[in-house]
């Protein structure tokens, strides 16, 4: 157990419970603990490619999807979609990297399981990082989805990306069946966390690496190296 008070990772703050949550996973992790882990390899990806790289992804946190999705019942409702005006909470995300083609971000179902989302718009795709697919089958997880598969295509529009569709076609969803499962939902978190990083990396291929036997070393890995950071050697 680690014992300290709270330790400052980018702009997120870990209590020591939150830390210790990462290192027991009891629980399926929450938001706030998942979006240190997404800011831990937000942090690390920027570090580790070259700043001349234009295209280089963007990875986005839990509120990012909140927000999002909120949103969907107005756009929902009106017959002229690319009139719809996004909150700046979310076209600021944009601004950092105007030439994005990948963009990452967590997706949670009914607050137990947790996958890894990248929306690809040079192959106009969804690609869901699944390591439990028994929970939803294809049909379930595109309508789980379909909100962001029809809500991107204008926001990519609004924020003037270049490989947009005109008509405004919503993006098809893939759920590669490589990705090896693991049926703990308490290990979803750190999977999706870790397929994304992969992701980001090499590609789909990659995140075969991402095992069941892998998550424990990993998340005492990151655990220590959040630890020592902030606190100090072990």
């Amino acid at each position: 157990m680690f014992l300290f008070s709270t330790i400052r990772i980018g702009q997120s703050t870990l209590a020591s419970n939150d830390l210790n949550e990462i290192v027991l996973r009891a629980n399926p992790l929450q938001p706030k603990v998942v979006d240190v882990l997404m800011g831990h390899i937000r942090s690390q990806f920027t570090l580790n490619t070259p700043v001349d790289q234009s295209n280089q992804p963007l990875f986005f946190d839990t509120q990012f999807v909140a927000d999002l999705t909120k949103m969907f019942p107005k756009f929902s409702k009106l017959s002229k979609k690319d009139t719809f005006r996004f909150s700046t909470n979310i076209t600021e995300r944009f601004t950092s990297n105007p030439q994005a083609e990948r963009f990452y971000f967590p997706f949670n179902l009914d607050k137990l399981h947790w996958v890894g989302v990248c929306v690809d718009s040079a192959s106009w795709s969804i690609v869901v990082m699944d390591c439990n697919i028994a929970l939803r089958n294809d049909n379930l997880m595109s309508r789980e989805l379909s909100p962001i598969a029809d809500m991107f295509p204008f926001l990519l529009k609004l924020c003037r990306k270049q490989l947009v569709h005109k008509d405004g076609r919503a993006l098809s969803i893939v759920r590669p069946r490589s990705i090896l499962q693991n049926p703990c939902l308490a290990d979803s978190a750190v999977s999706a966390v870790l397929l994304i990083q992969a992701h980001a990396v090499a590609g789909v291929d990659v995140c075969q690496c991402i095992t069941p036997d892998v998550i424990g070393s990993e998340v005492e890995r990151l655990s220590v190296m959040f630890y020592e950071a902030t606190v100090g050697m072990l």
